[in-house]
């Protein structure tokens, strides 16, 4: 009686023991899956971000801005006014007090209209 007792349970834990290795590895490949679909899913929307910055890099607009700031840059028929420091100004001008946290515009407007 013992030995057919046995003889059933033993094949039971053998076949139990091995579904759960198989359910273990199976939810494991499970979580492997997901992580790398949401991996894939966000290099998708980062390489979308880059097109749209490749494009955006190749217009007129962008390659005209950066000439403009970076390179200094201007049009054609556009003229280019360059304003000295206000230390290089005449001697007349040296005593005059001028706020520098104003704009530049109300600066030179002191400059020259403001008498002090």
């Amino acid at each position: 009686m013992l030995k057919k007792a046995l003889f059933i349970i033993v094949p039971i834990i053998l076949i139990g023991s091995h579904l759960s290795q198989r359910i273990k590895t199976w939810l494991r490949v499970r979580d492997e899956i997901a992580e790398i679909k949401a991996n894939v899913e966000r290099l998708e929307k980062e390489e979308k971000e880059l097109l749209n910055k490749k494009e955006y890099y190749q217009t007129e607009e962008f390659i005209r801005r950066e000439a403009r700031e970076k390179l200094g840059l201007t049009n054609q028929d556009e003229l280019v006014l360059v304003l000295p420091e206000l230390p290089d100004l005449p001697d007349k001008y040296q005593g005059k007090k001028i706020s520098s946290n104003s704009p530049i515009w109300k600066q030179w407007w002191d400059l020259f209209f403001n008498e002090s």
